[in-house]
């Protein structure tokens, strides 16, 4: 501890100092009660987080817990309960030093997991007049167990609610005897049913017992059932023998899946011996695979020589389901639209559907394409010049020449006011010039010719027209002056006698 700010005040009759013995000032840790919260689970549950009150004495400044608790290993019911102790758990900084915490413990319990039982293989027999059910272990099944644990009802009787023909309702009372633990199972986990329910029968005839369903053979999309192939399957007396002979086939054998996938067919079991006997159904899984569409191959339009197949335009052609003939919608297209073919020939088309769930994007056909030999592909020249400027009343045209291409080549002129937008049909613009005789002042503007042969279609370049006054003989301006002036069209009198 140092002198710090301590003096003799106004009294100079003394002299303040520290002892030469050194003095320190010390910080014990402080005291705090911590205790843990008994905690429950079911047998099989998580554990629940594992929380903790501060009983006595309190955290300083901001301090926190750090840490955690923990508790004594164990996962069963009897070896229970389990010890929560303190664990990692710490408080403040400094490694907990600066807290003497008294912990007080508390336990884990794990509860027995509640079983429920139910009648399941609809139990059967002839009718007998009582209500006495007959059962097998096949005739339980239990839900709520964990992982891969097991238990067998061993009870071999139960009630049915009436002896009266007809479907019934299977009543079991159950005992602690009744059920036997499989391997790595144990009963003490589990709080067991007390009893069991579940539909039955009475009848004139036994209902076969499906004991393992027959496998089913895949189908494409399309398919009926009864194009899949059932092979296999085990059915057998109600009571779990004998074997029964018989066949297994689908109810509904002309039902077609809606989609690929995995589908739930029911398949009905009829045995050889229907005097003591009837059918039994279950449900099969039947894998529906995509259909390829069956393709009828569109048209190709020719080519020149040198030209890749994407120049090549295909239309018509159609695809059907393989199956049952309905039409599948999609597109044709080059499989590999960058050939270049050097003859006439057979090239491969693709089909894409536009069911792509169903269907399979792999199908192709050949389809005959011809190339031209020896032509060469269209091009636009222009003849006349691009800009061009004639007087009013002149003589002026615009003019391009078809170089090249299949067939005779047809001609669409074009005008614009910009030579960007706005481009129109050029009224009987349908030959290779386009002629302005006599010129006026509204054929100013830009042209473009639109030129197709029977494979292509090419544009021109731009032409540019400037039909001007100024290039008018004198007399004609002067002419044009007058009649201006004895119209009372002044201004515009004024501006021809100017040119």
């Amino acid at each position: 501890i140092a002198l710090g700010t301590v003096t003799s005040a106004n009294n100079p009759n003394y002299t303040v100092s520290l002892s030469a013995a050194p003095v320190n000032f010390s910080i014990t840790a402080r005291l705090i009660t911590v205790t843990a919260d008994a905690k429950t689970k079911a047998y099989g549950e998580a554990d629940p987080a594992l929380t903790h009150q501060t009983t006595s004495g309190s955290l300083a400044f901001t301090d926190a817990f750090s840490g955690a608790l923990a508790r004594a290993a164990g996962e069963s019911v009897t070896g229970g309960p389990y010890a929560i102790s303190q664990g990692t758990l710490t408080a403040g900084g400094n490694g907990g030093a600066n807290y003497t915490i008294t912990f007080v413990p508390a336990n884990l319990t794990i509860t027995a997991k509640t079983l429920t039982a139910a009648i399941v293989n609809n139990p059967t027999k002839l009718y007998d007049s009582n209500t006495t059910a007959t059962l097998t272990s096949a005739n339980y099944a239990i839900s709520g167990l964990v992982g891969t644990e097991s238990i067998t009802i061993t009870k071999t009787t139960g009630t049915y609610d009436s002896a009266a023909l007809g479907s019934r309702t299977v009543t079991v009372t159950l005992a602690a005897g009744n059920f036997t633990a499989g391997a790595g199972t144990s009963l003490s986990n589990y709080t067991l049913p007390t009893v069991a329910t579940g539909p039955g029968t009475i009848t004139d005839k036994f209902i076969p017992m499906i004991e393992t369903l027959p496998t089913a053979g895949a189908i494409g999309f399309g398919q009926a059932l009864s194009s899949s192939t059932l092979s296999g399957g085990v059915a057998k007396d109600p009571s779990g023998s004998p074997t029964l002979t018989g066949t297994f086939a689908f109810t509904t054998p002309a039902q077609v899946p809606s989609s690929v996938g995995v589908f739930a067919a029911s398949v009905t079991f009829t045995p050889t011996d229907t005097a003591n006997y009837t059918t039994a159904s279950a449900n099969v899984n039947v894998t529906v695979n995509k259909a390829t569409p069956v393709l009828t191959a569109p048209t190709a339009s020719a080519i020149n020589q040198g030209q890749a197949l994407s120049a090549s335009l295909l239309s018509g052609g159609s695809a059907k389901n393989p199956y049952n003939n309905a039409p599948v919608a999609g597109t044709f297209a080059w499989t590999a639209s960058g050939t270049v073919p050097s003859a006439t020939g057979t090239q491969s088309v693709t089909f894409m559907p536009t069911d792509t769930v169903n269907y399979n994007s792999t199908a192709t056909i050949n389809v005959t394409v011809v190339v031209n030999q020896g032509a060469t592909p269209l091009t636009v020249e222009a003849v006349s010049p691009l800009e061009q400027t004639v007087a009013v009343d002149g003589a002026g045209s615009v003019e391009v020449r078809a170089v090249g291409g299949t067939g005779t080549p047809q001609f669409a002129w074009f005008n614009s006011p910009d030579g960007v937008t706005g481009w129109t049909l050029v009224p009987n613009g349908d030959s290779a010039a386009l002629v302005f005789d006599p010129a006026v002042e509204d054929n100013t503007g830009y042209y473009r010719c639109t030129v197709s042969d029977d494979l292509t279609t090419v544009d021109s370049p731009v032409f540019h027209l400037t039909v001007s006054l100024s290039r008018l003989p004198a007399a004609g301006v002067a002419g044009l002056a007058a009649l201006a002036a004895a119209l009372g069209l002044s201004g515009v009198a004024r501006q021809l006698r100017r040119k």
